[in-house]
């Protein structure tokens, strides 16, 4: 979540902040309020949020009529609209890097917000360092108090933590420092002959440290730094120390009693007076806010069972409903009832993304294909057959992937993409492809998706073969989900008839990729469609040989057969003779199975005389990852010859 999103939603926080403490603040515990300042500074503080079906952002998604977590995608029929001039994946890319979603680059690129809320963070770190460096200095000068009445005072009141009461110099009003070893500062001055005023003083500054304000006014300063231009955090912190001044009177008279009023007002009163401009920040409240603390010091009473549940009621509701962003459901995905699509004998399913590598990786690339009769593909519906409804306004095949994030629409430019028997939806900016039927994003690798036609197998063997790796049922039907130690997996399983394939996701399971990329690709997912078998899977003849040339050249590289292999091979052929790696790196001749023969033709259209094949085959019987041997043909007279190929690990 970026910086301006956080500034945001935070801001919202308070304002409903605000408007509890307007109407209820002499009704409840003085403590709640701190509590929810705290929850405020949290959310504007956190990189990430907590989701929640309560969240008042999943209302509005739904009033709205988007859908979350790629339930549906707004917009033309069929669920796609010509893109925009929206460059929304900068959007996504500022949820992650916690930039500011309006920041305009200068001539250099740098955003010109960047360099502006730096400038502001480096000031406010300044002020605040050079007034802590300022009150240190005359801190450190002040003298251990050695009374035998605060030494036994001190003595009943330890609470784990090294109390110390001082007196110095330059101080005129009573204040606490320190977490560890805090301090209780007395002015030079103090009259110690007026026993209870004293006591009422080191009670107050006791409660203080008690609850831990010092951690509370330091995480103020950090949230003050960062969100420096949001004048409602600066209203914030006012407040924050305010109602932390009510506590702690609270504290005192709750420890003395309702009969202790009257003499504790005459003494805040006493101290008020004494106080110097001490802190400029705050100087126009300083009225105001003494005129409260009488007022509710004299208004005191017991606090009731009924006051604290509420108060309680009010913190929860709060958190649920204002402090939780929407909660990211996974895609509904319509037709997806687990009922037999076939019986067959293949029941391996990828658990892990294709890898990257081999020095004929730019082979490999896959490029959104652009067709001019786009209407043998839409853009899938939610019809219960998970098919393509047809879509003759295409265009170039520029579409658009909207969805809410946290309660803001963001649209994402994207084309159209046909592959082997299925197409979906690829953003235009940020991914490339890296293997067949598999893309990651260029920013990091570890964020990919990739497609797994497993046709042949039921539902039921396939969700069985993934619940034996490790994946576990979500509560969308046929949405599986993995996490490993540092990546998160997804898995969606598609059925169209006798067709079952699935859509696979990963990203880190680090908080800042979940926030941005859990719903992004839910999208991009939901996007995804099976075509119908008469628009696609049939094989031309060329296409047919080319495929069993590939088989036969995989089983003569499986089995180690130089011979065999050079009769596979084009004449002019200058390369190493290479073999399947036996023994090395996990690979085991015995146990390496074909599941695919990829880049052969879709339709009854002619390859052409030259193509590129990869064989999709897993390692061995225990591997997690899918490999691929890749191979360049070229059609000559007496049929298909490699001219080049590699193994792409």
């Amino acid at each position: 979540m970026g910086l301006m999103q956080r500034s945001l939603y935070g801001g919202i926080l308070i304002l409903v902040i605000l408007m509890a403490r307007a109407l209820l603040r002499n009704k409840l515990p003085r403590r709640t309020f701190p509590i929810l300042w705290g929850i405020a500074m949290v959310r504007l503080l956190l990189p990430f949020s907590f989701s929640s079906i309560f969240s008042v952002y999943s209302f509005l998604q739904k009033e709205t009529g988007t859908f979350i977590a790629g339930n549906a995608v707004q917009g033309m029929p069929g669920g796609a609209a010509p893109a925009g001039e929206l460059p929304a994946w900068d959007g996504i890319q500022n949820f992650v890097s916690g930039e500011g979603m309006a920041a305009m680059p200068d001539e250099k690129g740098i955003p010109v917000f960047f360099i502006v809320w730096c400038i502001g963070v480096l000031l406010c770190v300044l002020f605040f360092a050079t007034a802590y460096i300022r009150c240190m200095r005359k801190f450190r000068r002040a003298v251990l108090v050695e009374s035998a009445w605060v030494c036994q005072w001190l003595s009943s009141r330890r609470r784990g933590r090294f109390i110390s009461v001082r007196r110095a110099r330059g101080i005129v009003a009573p204040l606490t420092y320190g977490i560890i070893r805090p301090v209780i500062l007395l002015p030079e001055r103090i009259v110690w002959e007026e026993r209870r005023e004293l006591e009422y003083v080191l009670q107050h500054e006791y409660v203080h440290i008690c609850h831990y304000d010092a951690v509370m006014k330091l995480m103020m300063l950090v949230v003050l730094c960062m969100h420096w231009f949001n004048p409602l955090v600066w209203l914030m912190a006012a407040l924050l120390n305010r109602d932390i001044e009510l506590a702690c009177d609270a504290g005192v008279l709750r420890r003395f009693g309702e009969q202790a009023r009257a003499g504790y007002a005459m003494t805040l009163i006493g101290m008020e007076e004494k106080k110097s401009v001490l802190m400029p920040l705050y100087n126009g409240f300083s009225k105001n806010a003494i005129e409260e603390r009488i007022k509710s010091i004299m208004k005191y009473k017991k606090v009731t069972y009924a006051a604290v549940s509420a108060a309680a009621l009010l913190v929860v509701f709060i958190v649920l409903v204002f402090a939780t962003s929407a909660q990211n459901a996974e895609a509904a995905e319509g037709g997806m009832n687990p009922t037999e699509s076939g019986m067959g004998n293949q029941e391996d399913v990828l658990m892990d993304p294709p890898k990257e590598g081999g020095e004929n990786e730019s082979q490999t690339s896959v490029k959104p294909e652009e067709t001019e009769e786009p209407d043998t593909a839409g853009i899938p519906g939610e019809n219960t057959d998970n098919q393509m409804e047809n879509d003759t306004n295409t265009g170039n095949g520029e579409y658009v992937l909207s969805y809410t994030a946290e309660g803001m629409e963001v649209e994402e430019p994207a084309n159209l993409y046909t592959g082997d028997g299925y197409c979906l939806l690829i953003p235009v900016e940020g991914w490339r492809g890296y293997a067949p039927d598999a893309w990651m994003l260029e920013a990091n690798e570890m964020v990919q998706f990739w497609i797994n036609d497993y046709s042949g197998s039921t539902w039921e063997q396939v969700e069985k073969q993934l619940q034996e790796n490790g994946y576990t049922r979500t509560d969308v039907d046929g949405i599986m989900r993995k996490e490993d130690t540092d990546r998160i997996y997804h898995v969606n399983i598609r059925r169209s008839g006798e067709q079952v394939m699935c859509f696979n996701y990963t990203y880190p399971a680090d908080p800042e990729y979940i926030e941005g990329f859990e719903l992004f690709l839910s999208v991009v997912a939901a996007n995804f469609a099976i075509l119908p078998k008469e628009n696609g899977g049939t094989q031309s003849e060329d296409g047919k040989l080319a495929e069993q040339a590939a088989f036969a050249f995989w089983e003569a590289y499986l089995a180690g057969d130089s011979d065999t292999l050079k009769q596979y091979l084009t004449a002019d052929y200058t390369g190493e003779l290479e073999v399947f790696p036996d023994g090395q790196d996990g690979h085991s001749a015995q146990e390496a199975e074909v599941l695919a023969v990829k880049g052969t033709d879709i339709g009854e259209q002619a390859v052409g005389n030259k193509i590129d094949v990869w064989v999709e085959f897993r390692p061995s019987a225990t591997a997690d990852t899918l490999e691929y041997l890749w191979i360049s043909m070229v059609k000559e007279a007496e049929g298909w010859k490699a001219e080049s190929y590699g193994l792409e690990m």
